[in-house]
């Protein structure tokens, strides 16, 4: 661990940028103990080395560096890769298809349930989800997964310890706890500055295979992971709007420019080979009685399966009929419609 301690000594000094690091790497090769040695010469040390490595043991944060064995490889392809990663959890390659889904922070609840559906079916489907923590199309693809239990990735533009906004600290603790994994380029404590979201987008694409951009206005930073995904040759997936709404605007550009236009999970199953699984999974699944019970009536109602139908037809009381839909809902058995629920078919 000793070149993570000297990469971990000079970048958490004052004003030291990607491309001072840029610079250090090429004159030393990765060597960050020769590096550091020169650097002090050169330069007042601020921040105390041995205290700032205790911080990130007592934390419990893996540091990786570029040639490390254990770099994602994904990562390690794009053009000015991050030198060394922080990482908070567990991150393990080859489980999942890694993809992005990102868009403006003032989503609608149009776009929030959006992001939650696909997040939802591509992780049931064998994706892993990898977005950016921050309000609107992000936090929502996080929330749909730690809902159902199941591991996301949130790259972020501060120390993994230092989760802005705080409001989302919720959603980074259950992250955690579901096997997920908090990540950045930036040291333990580290401020999010302006810059630095920018910078972490290039990360969000590099560490997927594609990306989904949800609700993208004409200035949105997805614009700018979009510009970086297609420099990293990543697949682009964008969902459509209204030309009357602002939050499409930049969605729909991106069409017109050549990406991929997909209305449903399953536009994007197809471009991965993939067979949607949800129908195989209402015949493998280990459902409760009740459950059963409520699916048989859902599919024998076709289109007027409502609250009140499958109470009167089931004899179950009021309360476990709630329950059990909502239930089936977070799991993306069903849906809801006008008058009633169905089983969901994308």
């Amino acid at each position: 661990m000793e070149n993570e301690f000297y990469y971990n000594a000079i970048i958490v000094q004052e004003n030291v940028n990607y491309g001072d690091l840029k610079k250090i790497n090429e004159k030393y090769n990765g060597d960050w103990k020769s590096a550091y040695e020169e650097y002090i010469q050169d330069n007042h040390i601020i921040k105390n080395p041995e205290k700032e490595w205790n911080k990130i043991l007592e934390l419990g944060v893996q540091l990786i560096l570029l040639d490390s064995p254990k770099y994602p490889k994904l990562l390690k392809e794009i053009y000015n890769p991050p030198f060394g990663i922080y990482i908070m959890g567990e991150i393990q390659e080859n489980e999942k298809i890694p993809i992005s889904i990102v868009g403006t922070r003032k989503a609608t609840n149009e776009g929030k349930n959006i992001s939650k559906k696909f997040s939802r079916k591509l992780n049931e489907n064998g994706f892993l989800i990898i977005s950016g923590l921050a309000f609107g199309i992000d936090i929502s693809a996080h929330e749909s997964c730690v809902e159902l239990n199941q591991k996301t990735i949130a790259v972020i533009a501060s120390g993994v310890d230092n989760i802005s906004p705080r409001s989302n600290y919720k959603v980074a603790k259950k992250i955690l706890d579901n096997s997920g994994a908090i990540i950045s380029e930036y040291p333990v404590g580290a401020k999010p500055f302006p810059n630095r979201f920018i910078e972490r987008n290039r990360i969000i694409s590099g560490l997927s295979k594609g990306i989904l951009i949800i609700e993208a206005p004409k200035s949105s930073g997805a614009l700018i992971t979009a510009r970086f995904a297609t420099e990293q040759n990543r697949d682009i997936f964008v969902v459509p709007g209204s030309i009357n709404n602002q939050n499409y605007i930049g969605s729909n550009n991106l069409i017109k420019n050549g990406a991929q236009l997909v209305t449903s999970p399953q536009d994007i199953l197809d471009a991965y080979g993939i067979k949607n699984e949800t129908a195989q999974a209402i015949k493998a699944e280990s459902f409760s009685n009740e459950e059963k019970i409520i699916l048989d009536v859902i599919k024998n109602n076709t289109g007027d399966a409502s609250i009140d139908k499958i109470i009167m037809i089931t004899k179950l009381e009021a309360q476990i009929v709630n329950q059990t839909i909502s239930f089936l809902l977070i799991k993306d058995i069903i849906e809801e419609n006008e008058y009633g629920y169905n089983i969901k078919t994308d």
